[in-house]
């Protein structure tokens, strides 16, 4: 199976310096699974996805959700074979904002049973209200059997950064 936690992290220029930078850089980079999942399919995905505002002081809010043999995920493609778990990205700017990135879909990760990744993407946002800043930082585990900790044990065996300096 497929563990993502997918932490999204929200911020305006009223935090991009200190102190606010401070707190947000303080920040765990990481989170334990809840202790009440649902079952998961040996082929399907559980997708923890967690959302931090500066407006709600970055305190984290949390979603839970199962997918059964999933293809895709937010911007990846997910593929099985020998085993493995293959990973590719596709950058879009209206999900993941400036400065542009390289924006064809390629592979990120390939992941063996008991393996764990970690990608990081951060964008600068612009809308009526003003400039805005995002980071994503997804964490991807093939395991055998659920495990809360897996994320906060063990490091990752693989790292991606697409994290661009935010003007």
């Amino acid at each position: 199976m497929l563990i993502i936690q997918h932490i999204d992290t929200c911020w305006t220029k009223t935090t991009r310096g200190m102190p606010g930078a401070g707190l947000r850089n303080a920040l765990p980079e990481v989170y334990r699974l809840p202790d009440v999942l649902s079952d998961v399919p040996s082929d399907g995905a559980l997708i923890h996805r967690l959302q931090r505002n500066e407006w709600q002081q970055f305190q984290p809010h949390a979603h839970t959700e199962t997918l059964p043999a999933p293809d895709r995920y937010w911007r990846f493609r997910i593929g099985q074979h020998n085993g493995e778990i293959t990973l590719s990205f596709c950058y879009d700017p209206a999900d993941h904002g400036l400065p542009f990135r390289y924006s064809r879909s390629r592979p990120i990760f390939r992941l063996a049973r008991g393996q764990r990744g970690i990608f990081r993407i951060n964008g600068r946002f612009a809308s009526y209200s003003g400039q805005y800043y995002r980071q994503h930082t997804l964490h991807f585990a093939h395991l055998a059997a659920l495990d809360t900790d897996c994320f906060v044990a063990h490091p990752p065996h693989q790292v991606h950064d697409e994290l661009a300096h935010l003007f």
